[in-house]
């Protein structure tokens, strides 16, 4: 990886195929209000590319690759992979939640409505 990184390859269009170097983002290294950020905006942190850059190198074809591309998507595959895994996560302990609250709240409406007799 370190020797892709130096060289570098040039696409058809003349940009510099840039494999992402991914920075650190664990305990104190997190940038200010990163539990905050979006999921595009942590992929395209931790990447350092936009999202259709992003998009370009998920387009190319994995077969007849060079490894400076072969390698730049696969850097990105796993980190778009990753972040979407964390925000699925997250949205399914929200949604979970949610229910156990709402059916909290309908057990205790249930139970203000009809009170039991002694």
């Amino acid at each position: 990886m370190r020797k892709l990184r130096k060289t570098g390859a040039v696409g058809q269009d003349g940009k510099l195929i840039t494999i992402p170097r991914l920075p650190s983002v664990t305990g104190t290294n997190k940038p200010t209000g990163w539990n905050r950020w979006s999921a595009a905006e942590k992929v395209e942190h931790l990447l350092g590319l936009s999202l259709d850059r992003m998009r370009e190198y998920l387009s190319w074809p994995a077969d007849d690759l060079d490894p400076y591309r072969l390698a730049a998507q696969t850097q990105v595959i796993r980190v778009v992979a990753m972040v979407g895994a964390k925000v699925g996560d997250q949205a399914r302990r929200e949604r979970e939640g949610r229910r156990t609250v709402d059916e909290l709240l309908r057990k205790i409406s249930a139970e203000h409505r009809s009170p039991e007799i002694s």
